[in-house]
């Protein structure tokens, strides 16, 4: 994976998020950055080949004592952007959260993942606010993933102390947030055939309660 600047960024992408644009890439970032995928190697290979098939290279954002900051564009594919340094935690975390949008972008270019025939708005923890269909299922399978990462990280021992707890959260978000897709007839094949084998996973290893979709 490349680390960039913003005068690398392609025209549109930067919209947004140009004042947060890192000044310079030092070696901090880059160890960051190795830390990251040498904890999603620690998780195991399927955890880092599958960020690697996706994820080529990485705008740099300014780190911030108070909060990590990643996202990426939908018709940008392989390129995210991300604040580094981060713990290595951190990193493997936004790592793992950006690469499931890069799947989900990539297979909207497939076809639809929602009939359009559900137009409610369902209240989303991820983001504190009411969101439609498709932006729950990109919120489920972003943070869904991020939870079989730490639940692996757990499981080897190569976790930190709010592992656990952030585990739970998860948990008890990803269940708010697969409520509204579960019987719903507004998700076409390939939309519930993108989460189901997702929710199999979460619900085998414990993280959330057994729901068939």
């Amino acid at each position: 994976m490349d680390l960039l600047l913003a005068s690398a960024a392609p025209a549109g992408y930067s919209d947004g998020v140009q004042p947060d644009f890192a000044e310079g890439v030092d070696e901090q970032m880059y160890e960051s950055l190795k830390a990251g995928i040498a904890c999603l190697r620690s998780a195991g290979l399927s955890f880092l080949g599958w960020v690697e098939q996706v994820i080529r290279q990485i705008l740099v954002l300014r780190a911030e004592p108070t909060r990590t900051k990643s996202g990426s564009r939908s018709h940008f594919p392989g390129l995210v952007h991300m604040s580094l340094p981060e713990g290595a935690h951190v990193v493997a975390e936004n790592l793992m959260h950006e690469a499931s949008h890069q799947y989900y972008h990539l297979l909207l270019r497939i076809g639809p993942i929602h009939t359009g025939e559900d137009t409610a708005l369902y209240y989303s923890p991820a983001v504190g606010r009411p969101r439609p269909l498709d932006r729950l299922v990109l919120a489920f399978h972003a943070f869904g993933n991020v939870a079989l990462l730490y639940h692996r990280l757990l499981e080897i021992g190569f976790a930190t102390r709010e592992s656990r707890s952030q585990l739970d959260r998860l948990g008890l978000q990803l269940e708010q947030l697969r409520a509204p897709m579960v019987g719903n007839p507004a998700l076409t094949l390939m939309g519930s055939e993108f989460i189901r084998p997702l929710n199999v996973a979460l619900v085998g290893r414990g993280i959330i309660s057994e729901v068939k979709l």
